[in-house]
C-alpha cells in the first residue's frame, strides 16, 4: 500500500487510501470461473475528461496513450457469448439496434429516479441490461 499523496493532506481534501498501485489505470482483464472477467481498476479517459487528467497530474499518476501503445495493424477483439465477434459485426449489430435503444432513452427521460420518472423509465428500471437484450435483441 502506498501513501496517499501529499496533496490529499491539504485541509479540506480529506482523504483515505485504501489500496493504491504504480499500474497504469488500464490493467490486462483478469478471468474467473464460468468466462466472468474482472478488470482491475480500468477506466478510458478522454482528452475531454479534464477533471480526472488534473487530478491525476496532481497526484503524479501516469496515463497511457491506448491507441498510440496499440501495435500497427491491431484491430479490438471482441467477445460476445463466448464467441469472438469482429469489429465490422459489432459496428453493425449495434447500428440494428441504435434507434431502439435510443428511443427507450427517450422515453425513459432524464432523469429517471425515486422522485421523478415516466412510464417507460419504470419499466427499464425494473429490468437488467441483460434482460433488455433479451426482449429487444433477435437470436
Amino acid at each position: 500500500m502506498l501513501a496517499p499523496p501529499a496533496a490529499t493532506r491539504r485541509p479540506g481534501r480529506g482523504v483515505r487510501s485504501l489500496a493504491a498501485t504504480r499500474r497504469p489505470l488500464l490493467d490486462a482483464p483478469r478471468r474467473f470461473a464460468d468466462g466472468q472477467l474482472a478488470e482491475r481498476g480500468g477506466g478510458l479517459i478522454d482528452q475531454s475528461h479534464t477533471a480526472i487528467r488534473q487530478l491525476l497530474q496532481e497526484f503524479n499518476l501516469p496515463l497511457v496513450n491506448v491507441l498510440a501503445a496499440e501495435a500497427n495493424g491491431t484491430d479490438a477483439k471482441l467477445r460476445f457469448l463466448g464467441s469472438d465477434n469482429p469489429l465490422a459485426d459489432a459496428a453493425r449489430d449495434l447500428r440494428d439496434l441504435w434507434k431502439r435503444l435510443h428511443r427507450d432513452y427517450v422515453d425513459a427521460g432524464d432523469p429517471t429516479t425515486y422522485y421523478q420518472s415516466t412510464p417507460r423509465g419504470r419499466q427499464l428500471d425494473s429490468i437488467s441490461i441483460a434482460q433488455w437484450i433479451q426482449l429487444i435483441v433477435p437470436d
